[in-house]
């Protein structure tokens, strides 16, 4: 394949693409794959930042309530959940970094891609999050509410209240989740055809 080839390829890519000799074209896709790459390591690092943040909270508001043990429970097993998903996102920015120098290029965003199809198409966030959110409001809720959580669960003010909190709330959290996964399908998109040019043009 000449290089007149090569150029019409990465066209296709990127239609402000300047005529570039092989290698500067070969620097360019490095780069547009280490960008794309790096938008999910920026999702992963603020899931990361977030839980650590509602780790901490959960510590403090359990130590001010010890002499609750239904509340001490569901914060622990809050802690559990957060702590699965904060090493989750750790080792998954771990992998995305991880740039294995010893494997070609085409080998290398191989494993990229299909690291990340596993994670874009694993629909467990999707069940896990009304166990969850449920959780955190009674947290929360409790906690603000200055009473026991099973003083909480028998005012039936504060259980209309939960309610009407948590359906809301279920409901924003869904469609941000949802959106979240749209732009990470795109751009997972977007590497699996970088993936077929790279393919196509033996680079």
């Amino acid at each position: 394949m000449n290089e007149k080839d090569l150029q019409n390829i990465w066209n296709k890519i990127d239609s402000e693409i300047e005529f570039k000799s092989k290698d500067d074209l070969n620097q360019l896709l490095n780069a547009k794959v280490k960008k794309s790459i790096n938008l999910y390591i920026y999702h992963l690092a603020f899931s990361a930042l977030t839980s650590l943040g509602f780790i901490t909270y959960l510590i403090i508001t359990m130590t001010n309530r010890w002499n609750d043990l239904l509340y001490r429970l569901n914060n622990l097993l809050l802690t559990f959940c957060t702590l699965l998903a904060l090493t989750s996102s750790i080792w998954s920015i771990y992998n995305l970094k991880n740039n294995r120098s010893n494997l070609p290029l085409k080998e290398w965003l191989k494993f990229k891609i299909e690291m990340l199809s596993k994670r874009t198409s694993n629909k467990t966030v999707y069940y896990l999050l009304p166990f969850f959110f449920i959780l955190t409001f009674l947290s929360i809720h409790v906690y603000y509410e200055h009473s026991s959580l099973i003083e909480v669960i028998k005012n039936k003010v504060s259980i209309f209240g939960l309610t009407f909190g948590f359906i809301t709330g279920l409901i924003v959290s869904l469609v941000v989740v949802i959106k979240i996964r749209q732009k990470q399908r795109n751009n997972l998109k977007y590497l699996e055809n970088l993936y077929k040019q790279i393919c196509y043009s033996n680079l």
